[in-house]
């Protein structure tokens, strides 16, 4: 409750070297400061530095009874949401794919949150960093604070 950031990396999580994909929930999450928005970055050196560049994402959303869609995009980091309300609950299952290969990182899945006027949904969070080997993941929001949430990260064996 009321942190910075959420970081997952290989000196607290040893096997994370073992899996190229895993599975991303978060349940519950609010943030400190009206209209924030939920960023995730990456990092090749177990957190002692974040990319800030190279990111290719974007979070298509819209409210429940609107056709009108809305796009929160970045090249610096991955985007995660629209903005968010203090009083929401932003609930998200996030796939990460090829995070600690030598191939092109994918990320897809589906959240859904009350933005500052109406219960919204993000559909197709999508983002890519070419030829990159990543060990550690960062999420936060755009000016302060994590308010309250519950985050957990499995790793997908492959068969």
């Amino acid at each position: 409750a009321n942190v910075a950031e959420i970081v997952f990396k290989v000196a607290t999580i040893p096997t994370i070297v073992n899996y190229k994909s895993f599975l991303l929930v978060m349940r519950a999450v609010s943030p400190i400061t009206n209209t924030d928005q939920l960023r995730m970055q990456f990092s090749q050196d177990n957190g002692a530095t974040w990319l800030a560049a190279g990111y290719l994402s974007g979070s298509l959303y819209t409210a429940y009874n609107s056709a009108v869609m809305s796009n929160a995009n970045s090249t610096t980091y991955c985007a995660l949401s629209g903005p968010i309300d203090t009083g929401s609950q932003y609930n998200c299952s996030l796939s990460l794919y090829n995070l600690n290969s030598a191939d092109y990182s994918s990320i897809n899945g589906v959240a859904n949150y009350e933005d500052t006027t109406l219960a919204t949904e993000a559909m197709g969070t999508i983002s890519a960093i070419a030829n990159t080997s990543i060990n550690a993941i960062r999420l936060g929001m755009s000016t302060g604070n994590i308010k309250d949430g519950y985050f957990s990260l499995y790793g997908v064996k492959e068969s």
